[in-house]
């Protein structure tokens, strides 16, 4: 019991001497002691101080108050993943960033080692005749032939009785109109059926920003893709948007993928010719768009882009 007094007098004693050292407002430290101590020693020492015990317990009170506010209010650190835990309080779903790759290069990826387009389809009317080409020549009527011409490195085609024919340089519809014409001078009664058995091939390089550039053996029907596709495709470097076909040094034709990826048009992949150069210049200016668009991917700009252009390439909103 002398032990409990004598703390109790301490604790007064302490509480007695900051209560006047400070006004009537007391600290926090001090609330905490005086709330411990039995009425009557409260009560003794408020009267000790001259300080009304009322408003000392409606400060505690207040400071109650206070601290159950704060324990219920949500509290969010400054960092950087304050955002999540807001939309996470509210019950929205984080959706995971989706990292954009540049556009149009997949398309590449699983290119066959050996590549040689379908021989079977029709010879376009474009098509240019040369050397080694085989041509299909049928005859019925007064007379009945058939017969399979190579042409030559003079660029002609013997035919047998009726003498050499000049072909080569020709476009193929320019070649059967040719010698439907001559062969009809040559023998009277007779319908004529011209057509291609077997098509030469051909050399091209494929140069530049390419995957594996050097030079490629092709068919003749081959056209700027087919000569890409060859090469494996196009470097993580090289430009889509700006494939060059040179021809004896000189710039022939520019090849837009982009077109071809996006819109479908392959109107500008024309057909090469032996000793073809495709040049593969370096990537242009990039814009990466990423979000609530169709297609988020990095697209390679030309001059004229704008904002509009790139919502389109990016299939839309």
């Amino acid at each position: 019991m002398n032990i409990f007094y004598k703390q109790a007098i301490t604790a007064i004693t302490l509480l007695t001497l900051s209560f006047y050292s400070l006004s009537a407002q007391v600290s926090q430290q001090q609330i905490e002691q005086f709330k411990k101590l039995p009425a009557a020693q409260q009560q003794a020492l408020a009267k000790s101080m001259g300080v009304d015990i009322n408003a000392i317990r409606d400060q505690i009170s207040s400071t109650e108050q206070e601290q159950d506010v704060q324990s219920n209010t949500p509290h969010y650190s400054r960092s950087t993943n304050t955002d999540e835990q807001l939309l996470e309080s509210e019950n929205f779903e984080v959706l995971p960033e989706v990292e954009v790759k540049p556009f149009g290069y997949d398309v590449f990826a699983n290119a066959p080692q050996t590549f040689a387009p379908t021989m079977d389809i029709a010879i376009p009317s474009g098509y240019i005749v040369g050397p080694g080409d085989r041509i299909s020549i049928q005859m019925f009527g007064k007379e009945n032939n058939e017969l399979e011409l190579e042409g030559n490195r003079e660029g002609k085609i013997i035919f047998p009785t009726y003498g050499p024919f000049s072909v080569t340089g020709l476009t193929f519809s320019e070649m059967k109109r040719l010698l439907v014409a001559k062969i009809k001078e040559k023998v009277i009664g007779v319908d004529v059926i011209i057509g291609m058995a077997t098509l030469r091939s051909m050399r091209v390089f494929v140069l530049g920003d390419a995957y594996k550039p050097g030079p490629y053996n092709l068919s003749s029907l081959s056209s700027i893709t087919h000569a890409i596709f060859a090469a494996g495709g196009i470097n993580e470097i090289g430009s889509l948007r700006n494939i060059q076909l040179k021809r004896s040094g000189k710039l022939i034709k520019t090849l837009d993928l982009y077109q071809l990826l996006i819109e479908g048009d392959s109107s500008n992949d024309v057909l090469l010719q032996s000793g073809d150069v495709i040049f593969v210049p370096s990537l242009g200016h990039t814009a990466a768009i990423s979000g609530q668009v169709r297609r988020p991917a990095i697209y390679e700009l030309t001059p004229g882009d704008d904002f509009s252009k790139i919502i389109k390439m990016s299939g839309g909103l």
